[in-house]
């Protein structure tokens, strides 16, 4: 064996063990932090025992959660509830996206959830809505705090998702990608993008420092704007796709309404806000339409789940001064008039069930 090539072996050989010994380092720290923050030893075990997830709830603040899959799906985790605060209100916990969140328009604004608890003065609602998030984001959210508040746990889930149950569409499938068989159009025109596709899933279903690093990266995508795959925006979306999308949704809300019965809690109800476009059912989107089945779908096959199609309950007046409930300069987020009928029309629903 010539000189030259044994020396290269040699390098490339150190060059791989300095590597393994980083990535082993990183996994360790990165295992130890969310230890520390979890306090559950289970956080070892990630990547070993498949029923073990990490999910990521807010990384600026060490907020993880630690789920082991076959526990939590075989027994009840708490029997009783407390359904009131200390000032005996009944404590609501809305999750949705920007509509959710509100306070779009500046001065003028406010968020539903704020003017449902000024409304009703039994309520106290806490607002777990937040920009761009979608029902992924949600059921992290929830099993967050449903584990941080065992003592002081709501009487009401709203799900106020939609818009952005597109997003799986543009990025990809994240937490159901297992339970989802199906591909996106995109897909089968790209097989080299999808192999790759899977080996970054691996890899964040083993490695707890990939899972984080992975995570800041689609964060700091997001925050300026920055599309993952050109390949899925450029190409047609199908019916097919949006289909996935609602499949996604409906495997989130069902996994959150068994998640919250664990916790003794009844009451889940489901939200659509209104756009300009429905207040005449024809001119309703391929998406919304399909979205509205499977919520439909949902609530028959889930009795304690109530759905509120808040565009069904806009009178006549309501829909000619449709573009004056949204902010000036569009018509998508509510301004302090569309959040005051929206708060209407469900304090009213859920006064008359």
């Amino acid at each position: 064996m010539k000189p030259g090539f044994t020396l290269k072996i040699k390098t490339l050989s150190i060059i791989f063990c300095v590597i393994i010994f980083y990535v082993f380092l990183a996994e360790l720290i990165s295992r130890l932090t969310i230890y520390i923050s979890s306090k559950d030893k289970n956080t070892f075990f990630y990547g070993l025992n498949k029923n073990i997830e990490i999910e990521i709830v807010d990384l600026s603040d060490l907020k993880f959660n630690i789920n082991n899959i076959d526990v939590e799906n075989t027994k009840k985790i708490a029997k009783k509830s407390r359904e009131t605060s200390a000032l005996n209100k009944s404590i609501i916990w809305a999750f949705g996206a920007s509509l959710t969140y509100g306070y779009s328009c500046g001065d003028s604004s406010s968020s539903w959830p704020r003017e449902l608890e000024n409304l009703n003065n039994n309520f106290e609602i806490k607002n777990f809505g937040f920009p761009s998030i979608y029902s992924d984001d949600s059921i992290k959210i929830l099993r967050h705090n449903l584990k941080k508040n065992q003592n002081n746990l709501p009487k009401y889930i709203i799900w106020a998702h939609r818009d952005e149950e597109k997003k799986p569409i543009y990025y990809g499938l994240k937490r159901n990608k297992s339970k989802i068989k199906k591909n996106f159009s995109f897909k089968n025109n790209n097989n080299n993008k999808y192999f790759l596709l899977t080996i970054n899933e691996t890899l964040k279903s083993n490695l707890t420092f990939y899972m984080v690093m992975n995570h800041i990266i689609e964060k700091i995508k997001k925050r300026n704007n920055i599309q993952q795959n050109k390949v899925i925006l450029t190409s047609d979306i199908s019916e097919k796709d949006y289909l996935i999308a609602a499949e996604n949704y409906s495997i989130n809300t069902i996994e959150a309404n068994t998640l919250i019965k664990n916790y003794g809690i009844e009451n889940f109800l489901i939200v659509s806000l209104f756009d300009e476009t429905q207040t005449d059912a024809s001119t309703q989107s391929m998406f919304i339409n399909i979205f509205n089945n499977e919520v439909e779908k949902i609530s028959r096959d889930y009795n304690n789940i109530k759905v509120i199609d808040t565009s069904k309950y806009l009178t006549q007046d309501n829909k000619k001064e449709i573009k004056s409930y949204f902010c000036s300069n569009e018509n998508k987020h509510f301004n302090l008039k569309g959040n005051e009928l929206i708060a209407k029309i469900i304090n009213n629903f859920i006064e008359s069930n």
